[in-house]
């Protein structure tokens, strides 16, 4: 499911269904909670700025997290408050290492509260 239409919980349980890994839906839930689900959109998207690191296991899309935080790393023309949300979900379900003073500081208030959210409790879709 993507395109422009799709809600952001629909977009969550696209990528959410068979993970029961609280990581990642705790990073699942801060992407959605961000910008009405950009980087959601942005994974599934066949022409968005992650789909490379997507991969289709029987139909359905796997984000590589590993390879979100390479993306990263190698320069997205976000903004540094988009990247920061991107990098700290990447943490929190990958191997992508984030300063977190460079996040807070380049975050806005309900940015900031997404991802104490997510670290604290997650966000079940």
């Amino acid at each position: 499911m993507t395109g422009d239409t799709a809600t952001v919980p629909d977009l969550a349980r696209t990528l959410l269904e068979g993970v029961g890994n609280e990581a990642v839906n705790a990073a699942v839930g801060l992407l959605a909670a961000h910008q009405d689900g950009f980087w959601l959109r942005e994974l599934l998207e066949p022409d968005g700025a992650l789909a490379s690191a997507v991969t289709r296991e029987e139909g359905r899309p796997w984000v590589e997290w590993d390879a979100v935080g390479a993306l990263i790393d190698h320069g997205l023309p976000q903004s540094s408050s988009e990247i920061a949300v991107l990098a700290v979900a990447a943490s929190i379900a990958g191997q992508h290492r984030v300063n977190l003073h460079r996040v807070f500081r380049s975050i806005d208030n309900s940015d900031i509260k997404a991802v104490v959210t997510a670290l604290t409790t997650g966000c079940i879709f």
